[in-house]
């Protein structure tokens, strides 16, 4: 924008001509952004380095301007000394502010380039962190997977294994032996549930037992019984047999 700005002023000098170009440094392209940037919070978060720079554009640039300004006001405006003299301001002052002016955003735009590279390097950094961190967050949750899965297999499968073997000890008749339960879980309650499973079994086996004691020791009373009758039968039908011979003597 400021090179068709200077090719402008370059043309009046040349034509003689006076100069439409704008010389308010506050509204120009440039101004107009730079002071609404100074009042912004990019310009706050900015480096020292780069505020410093900032704060460097305003004096040549408003040189500048106010230097075209120069210009415009000599007097005899189109004769042969005014623009002898239109031309030292264009070459004393307006040149070397334009050249300050240039200088100084190169020198900003070295100044982003070498914080943009910076930021780069920030943020692969932090991807890099990041990647490492996921990973060892990987494999971390895969070996706490493991030993999960390992507790969980010894506190379900044990305990299976157990019953399994206590009811095959069953179907042999041994009633003596129960699972020791230490967890609170489904598994626990089911091993209690399996011991007081033995236990009803081995109550019903010692009533059974009993049962068929007593049904033994009434066997053998009744056998007794009846042993006795018999023989009482039998001495009645004796005493019987004697009377009826007697009868038969009378």
């Amino acid at each position: 924008d400021h090179l068709n700005w200077l090719g402008g002023l370059c043309n009046s000098l040349l034509y003689g001509k006076k100069f439409e170009g704008q010389l308010d440094f506050r509204i120009c392209s440039l101004g107009s952004w730079y002071y609404d940037y100074l009042e912004s919070a990019d310009f706050e978060n900015s480096s020292e380095e780069v505020k410093e720079k900032l704060l460097a554009l305003e004096e040549p640039h408003r040189l500048m301007h106010q230097s075209a300004g120069k210009v415009n006001e000599l007097p005899r405006y189109g004769s042969e000394l005014s623009d002898s003299r239109a031309l030292d301001v264009y070459s004393n002052e307006v040149i070397p502010h334009l050249d300050k002016l240039g200088s100084i955003m190169l020198e900003l735009e070295e100044l982003y380039l070498q914080e943009q590279e910076v930021l780069m390097a920030e943020i692969e950094a932090h991807g890099n962190a990041v990647r490492r961190a996921l990973i060892v967050t990987i494999i971390i949750s895969v070996l706490l997977v493991i030993i999960v899965s390992s507790l969980l297999s010894g506190s379900i499968v044990k305990p299976i294994q157990a019953m399994v073997e206590r009811a095959q000890e069953i179907a042999t008749g041994n009633l003596t032996r129960k699972i020791d339960v230490n967890s609170k879980d489904e598994v626990g309650m089911l091993a209690r549930a399996f011991n007081q499973m033995i236990d009803g079994i081995r109550d019903l086996l010692w009533h059974v037992n009993g049962s068929a004691e007593s049904v033994e020791q009434l066997s053998g009373n009744l056998s007794d019984m009846t042993e006795a009758l018999s023989a009482s039968i039998q001495e009645v039908a004796g005493s019987t047999n004697h009377v009826a011979a007697s009868a038969q003597e009378l």
